[in-house]
């Protein structure tokens, strides 16, 4: 019928925007600044009640492409302006001693903001996490509990007072582990950069869900089982070169590249060596790099 050819042009707006974004980012001309697109939300509703109001205009489509246009040229525009009214970031940190501990269980969400995870220097600690951020508009949430040498550990970086939408610019938080110490982690990546350096860690396992935006993980040596949960963006992972793995990467849209030392028998990717890595990747929009 005719008052339905307008009908779902802002989702079809939005997945054309998001393919042009992750091409232009593949392709080298711009780097994602994720978590400053990720302020720009409201547009969708913008969007939304345009195409309710020319629904059942005569050209309402096109009418409506020419102003969603406009907007996008206009926010374009005007990025360079709005980048720089952003200001400086406080600095928090805090620490678990590792004293009676044997093992953990450390389990990292991430809000808007770019995450880095590695190895920590110092032998006398579980962690220690740095935080630079907005604090009128987001928090660190920390909850840890030790028993019988087991430590069950939370770092949620979130919107202040638990809100959905995180606004800001250049959030980041750092999450340092013991090195020698059993870890299964759980990792929420967010909106922006996330690298998870876990080459020098202890792994008994390990969950990442992704976000939105490239997300790289480099693991250790072991036995040990990992889960993937693609997000929206580039997803790099890095294993030892002698290591044995099984991979299996299941659905998703954009390319995936494994190393060619790995044989391939349908979605699945196997190589002999010391250890043993079982590793599934699941979904998610953008290219997949296992090296």
């Amino acid at each position: 019928m005719p008052e339905n050819r307008n009908r779902n042009y802002t989702f079809a707006v939005l997945l054309i925007a998001l393919g042009a974004v992750l091409l232009m980012q593949q392709l080298g001309i711009w780097q994602i600044p994720w978590s400053r697109l990720w302020v720009l939300w409201p547009l969708v509703l913008v969007f939304l009640g345009l195409e309710i109001l020319l629904r059942r205009v005569p050209m309402g489509g096109l009418i409506y492409l020419v102003l969603v246009a406009a907007i996008l040229g206009g926010v374009w525009l005007i990025w360079p302006r709005l980048a720089t009214r952003w200001g400086a970031l406080e600095t928090r940190t805090t620490e678990l001693p590792l004293s009676g501990i044997t093992s953990a269980a450390v389990d990292i969400a991430m809000g808007v903001g770019e995450l880095e995870v590695r190895a920590l220097r110092e032998p006398d600690l579980l962690y220690r996490a740095t935080l630079h951020y907005d604090s009128r508009r987001t928090e660190l949430v920390e909850s840890r509990q030790v028993r019988g040498g087991q430590a069950e550990v939370k770092l949620e970086f979130r919107g202040v007072g638990g809100g959905a939408f995180v606004t800001g610019d250049r959030g980041r938080l750092e999450v340092a582990l013991a090195r020698e110490l059993p870890l299964a982690l759980s990792i929420e990546a967010g909106v922006s950069r996330s690298r998870i350096a876990l080459d020098e860690l202890t792994l008994t396992g390990l969950e990442v869900r992704g976000g939105v935006g490239d997300v790289e993980i480099v693991l250790p040596q072991g036995d040990y089982e990992v889960t993937v949960n693609g997000g929206v963006g580039a997803l790099a992972i890095e294993l030892p070169e002698d290591v044995g793995a099984q991979i299996e990467i299941e659905g998703g849209l954009g390319s995936a590249q494994v190393a060619d030392r790995f044989l391939r028998s349908g979605d699945t990717y196997t190589a002999e060596g010391t250890g043993n890595i079982r590793l599934r990747i699941r979904g998610g929009i953008g290219a997949v790099t296992v090296r």
